[in-house]
Order: C-alpha cells, then structure tokens, then sequence
C-alpha cells in the first residue's frame, strides 16, 4: 500500500496492526487472568517482586549513605524515607481497592488475583513507614513519641491506620476465612475503609502547604468509596425484589 507520492503505508499499518492485537491481548488477560495455576503463580509472583524493587532500591541507598557514600536520600535521609514509604504504602493500599472496582467496571477479573498480595505489600510498607519514625526519627525515645500523640492528631490517625491494619493482615489466609467463615470475614474486612480513611486524614493532616499528590489520593479514594457504596447497595436492591417469577407454562 503507498500514498500519492510513492511512500509505502505498510510500515505503519503493521505497526497498528500490532497495537491493536497487543490491546486485545491485555484486555483479554485483565478480564480473564492465568489460565493455569503455574500461570497465575508467576503473575503474582511477578508484581510481588516488581513491588518489592522500591524497598531493595531503599536498603541500597541506606548502606551508601551509612557507607559515606553518594546516594539519593537527600540531605535527611529519615524524612525522605518517611515520606518515600508512606506514599508508597498509600499508593498500594488505594490499588488494592482498586483491584475490586476495575473487576465490577470493566469485567478486569484478572486483578482480582492480585488483590492479597497488593494488601500485604501495604501492609508492608507501612510498617517500614512506621519503623522509619520510630528507629530513625524519635530513636525510640518514648516520651517524645507520647508527646508526639498527645500533640500531634495526625500522628494519632497514622497509628489508628497501622494498628487496624494488622488484623486484615493476619486473617488474609485461606485457613483464616474458613475458622472465621465467609460472611465474618467479609465483615471484618472492611476495616480497610477505616484503614484508608485514617491514612488519608493523616496525609492531608501533616501538610503545611497544599501539596497536589495526598489530595489526589484523596479524591481517588472517595471515588473507590462510593463505587463500593454503590454496587452494595445494587446488590441489596436486587436481594429485596427475589429472583425473576418463571414463564414457563405448565
């Protein structure tokens, strides 16, 4: 195929060729998922330790900064880390409740496979985030720490956060949601709007200027919550009206 002038259109017309099967192929793969429990092992596996290059990146950058090397944690290596794991354990806790909107919206069943494992990632680095102020920030020293709480909101929602979370992490086994039973654990689970909420109040709370990135996770986050309210409230709606009368005639 050539244009009026003589140049040939096959080069970009197998080049859109390729863009559109290439789309195909990831819509497919996000609304089925791994065919195979080997295909399904590697793909989480796969984001695990995609997830987890941030913290390995991190514990390198400490050993040369304790090394006396040049790094890139800035001139206070404890605030950047606080502030590079909290927004990582944020950003990994709105994915997680993304996973079941994106399942509902576009039929993306594939991410649902991901959904425990981004979780506990969150988990994760909150822990880091709140090891970070401990250790390096307030060198466990306990009466600035209870100052901290007794002057500090912010901190307060932060810890509110982190010590809601660990429930959540310790029933997110499949052994845990048979003692607890389906319904139970379901309930518990939705600590996690707790957990979101108290961790967006806590970025928003220790802004001294309006910064655009805690807002937008802000924003993010009312969106997920309404999404859930909404299609909890379908899915009552339909429980109310009973299944379809039969029109079989007998």
């Amino acid at each position: 195929m050539t244009t009026r002038n003589g140049t040939s259109l096959n080069g970009p017309v197998r080049w859109a060729g390729a863009a559109g099967r290439a789309a195909t192929g990831i819509g497919r793969f996000l609304r089925r998922g791994p065919q195979t429990v080997r295909g399904r092992g590697v793909w989480r596996w796969a984001m695990t330790i995609t997830l987890l290059a941030p913290a390995g990146w991190l514990v390198w950058q400490w050993t040369r900064a304790l090394l006396g090397l040049p790094h890139a944690l800035g001139p206070n290596p404890p605030e950047w880390t606080h502030r590079f794991t909290g927004r990582l354990a944020l950003e990994l806790l709105l994915a997680t409740l993304a996973t079941s909107s994106l399942a509902r919206l576009f039929g993306w069943r594939g991410l649902l496979l991901l959904r425990r494992r981004l979780g506990l990632l969150a988990a994760l680095y909150m822990a880091l985030h709140v090891s970070n102020y401990l250790f390096l920030d307030r060198a466990l020293d306990w009466a600035e720490i209870a100052g901290d709480l007794t002057k500090r909101p912010y901190i307060v929602l932060g810890a509110t956060a982190f010590v809601t979370t660990w429930p959540l992490v310790l029933t997110s086994t499949d052994s845990a949601i048979r003692r607890l039973g389906g319904r139970r654990w379901r309930r518990l689970h939705r600590l996690v709007y707790l957990v979101l909420a108290a961790a967006i109040a806590h970025s928003l709370w220790q802004m001294k200027t309006i910064e655009p990135r805690p807002v937008i996770f802000a924003v993010i986050a009312a969106g997920l919550a309404s999404e859930r309210f909404v299609a909890r409230r379908r899915r009552k709606q339909r429980g109310k009206k009973g299944p379809r009368p039969s029109c079989r005639v007998s």
